[in-house]
């Protein structure tokens, strides 16, 4: 599903995310390292002007099919975020 929104980590790297995928082992968001390093193990939440939160851990994270541990600004990346769902970031940007 195309979706433009934006998540960010604690330390302030964020990725600008075009693309979501449901899969088994959790959501896939694709898009662009706007500020890095997009680290794997770190907490990512979306961001919105809602004062609620939504947040996930990076599970694995992608740049052309082969498995990184991180990836810097500019590198298009997919990441694996558990602990979210799609249903529920459509709902909380209220799309």
């Amino acid at each position: 599903m195309k979706l433009a929104f934006v998540l960010q980590t604690e330390t302030g790297a964020s990725i600008t995310c075009e693309r979501i995928i449901q899969k088994s082992a959790g959501l896939v968001a694709i898009g662009t390292v706007t500020k890095g390093p997009i680290i794997k193990g770190s907490r990512m939440s979306v961001q919105s002007d809602s004062s609620m939160s939504l947040s996930g851990t990076i599970k694995r994270i992608e740049s052309y099919d082969e498995p990184i541990e991180s990836a810097k600004t500019g590198e298009r990346i997919g990441i694996c975020l558990d602990e979210m769902h799609k249903d529920d970031l459509i709902r909380y940007l209220g799309r």
